[in-house]
């Protein structure tokens, strides 16, 4: 009996992270601040009475800017992986714009 609750406990555990983790990527995408996480749980608990996974969620900003930065970390070790084993091109590009700021820009294409 205590494996079971055990296993179901782990799988909640996996989606409330999972929940979270797709709020915090709704922020990234729509250039949201990350004020709202504050309040966006809250909400969600508040709309969704029935949902056990809605009212597990507990992702303020300061979890999500953590969750934001070991985010960044893992895709910039997986495209450097990437880098080291495949050919790649890249293009760079400095320029200045309008406000006088100066704007140095890679961009990489893998093969």
């Amino acid at each position: 009996m205590d494996k079971f609750l055990d296993e179901e406990h782990q799988q909640m555990s996996k989606q409330v992270h999972h929940a979270e983790l797709t709020m915090v990527m709704f922020l990234i995408c729509h250039n949201l601040p990350f004020l709202l996480m504050d309040f966006l749980p809250k909400l969600l608990k508040e709309c969704c009475l029935d949902s056990r996974i809605a009212q597990q969620l507990h992702c303020g900003r300061t979890k999500a800017t953590e969750l934001v930065d070991q985010l960044g970390k893992r895709s910039c070790e997986e495209i450097t992986d990437k880098l080291r084993t495949n050919k790649f091109s890249l293009i760079v590009d400095e320029t200045t714009d309008v406000s006088t700021k100066k704007m140095l820009n890679f961009n990489c294409s893998i093969f």
